[in-house]
């Protein structure tokens, strides 16, 4: 009976969770924050769901095949369920280098294969009418797809790395014309046109040449403090976002600023819209990134930065004549504010 209770409950968790992730479309405002934090909450349920349910399926023997010793079987099946829920959460990310639709469909297939493997178990009729191998199949098949992300991310970081390597050095001519602007800039006039180009991602030979340019002023961290509180704070956010200061907490002061700025770019962003296709689900997503990376490493130092970035996420509700399409930016705000207990 408590496997089966603890069974339902994970059905229910998963339910709810593909018709608020999938089925429902996130709202805006502070309503989307609640609803980001009604996603983690059903996530968190569900794991704690069924976990309860692979314990009651070790309770009922099924981990017997691995071993007479308690312990021994305790550890497989602690480590093949937390396999499963770290495959979960890394088909749920859309960071892992895998396809979007494949995630999406594993995200949703893997815990339907748990509770397929728990019901053969806790069930015995329905275990004598499937063939015998059933519930070692399903076991294998949850621990071969909660595998692939994994094996996604040391393909795509090997890939990244070769291709970084092999690119390092190489430019084409674009990005000589780039380095030919960067080189030109007198730093003494101005830096808030290099700071573009000093992110992690950028191409090395041109970040190096933008940063060396940029530090070649004396006075460089005075100005980059005098662009945060600027129209240029969104520069100098992906800066920050990527090196290092000599002063951490005058720039945390400074950043609650900075991200108010970076909010009213996003409004004048949507304000200057005149069609349509001026506003699509990417948009400012980079830009949105960036800047929580450097709200999230300068809260440590200090900065008050909750209400700044609710101002960004309320930004993304200006008023437009266009349809508003669902912004990635606004899910990575809204992800970040639950997080934040708000």
């Amino acid at each position: 009976m408590f496997g089966n209770l603890c069974l339902v409950g994970t059905a229910l968790c998963l339910l709810g969770l593909l018709n608020l992730a999938v089925l429902q479309k996130a709202p805006g405002g502070d309503a989307g924050v609640g609803h980001a934090w009604a996603i983690i909450m059903l996530c968190g349920a569900l794991l704690i769901a069924a976990g309860l349910t692979t314990l009651a399926v070790g309770l009922r023997g099924g981990f017997d095949r691995f071993g007479n010793s308690t312990g021994a079987r305790a550890l497989v099946g602690a480590g093949w369920f937390a396999l499963a829920a770290l495959g979960f959460y890394l088909l749920s990310d859309p960071g892992t280098f895998l396809p979007r639709a494949l995630r999406m469909a594993g995200s949703f297939v893997l815990p339907v294969l748990v509770l397929a493997w728990a019901a053969v178990h806790l069930n015995d009729g329905l275990a004598r009418a499937l063939p015998a191998r059933t519930a070692t199949a399903l076991m294998l098949a949850v621990a071969a797809l909660s595998t692939l992300p994994l094996l996604g991310m040391v393909v795509g970081g090997t890939a990244r790395t070769v291709a970084a390597l092999a690119q390092r050095d190489e430019l084409d001519t674009f990005q000589q014309g780039l380095v030919q602007q960067i080189d030109a800039t007198n730093a003494q006039e101005g830096i808030s046109t290099l700071l573009v180009h000093t992110p992690e991602g950028r191409h090395p030979v041109i970040r190096e040449r933008a940063l060396a340019k940029i530090k070649s002023r004396a006075d460089w961290q005075d100005e980059l403090l005098r662009l945060l509180r600027s129209e240029a704070a969104p520069g100098v956010l992906g800066f920050l976002s990527a090196n290092a200061v000599d002063n951490p907490a005058m720039f945390a002061a400074a950043l609650p600023e900075g991200l108010m700025q970076q909010a009213e770019a996003i409004r004048r962003r949507i304000r200057n819209c005149s069609h349509p296709s001026h506003l699509y689900a990417s948009m400012l997503h980079t830009e949105v990134h960036l800047a929580l990376q450097v709200a999230s490493a300068y809260q440590a130092q200090g900065a008050e930065v909750r209400a700044a970035v609710q101002a960004m996420r309320h930004a993304f509700d200006e008023p437009t004549p266009f349809p508003r399409p669902a912004f990635a930016a606004v899910a990575l705000l809204d992800r970040w504010l639950a997080r934040q207990g708000r």
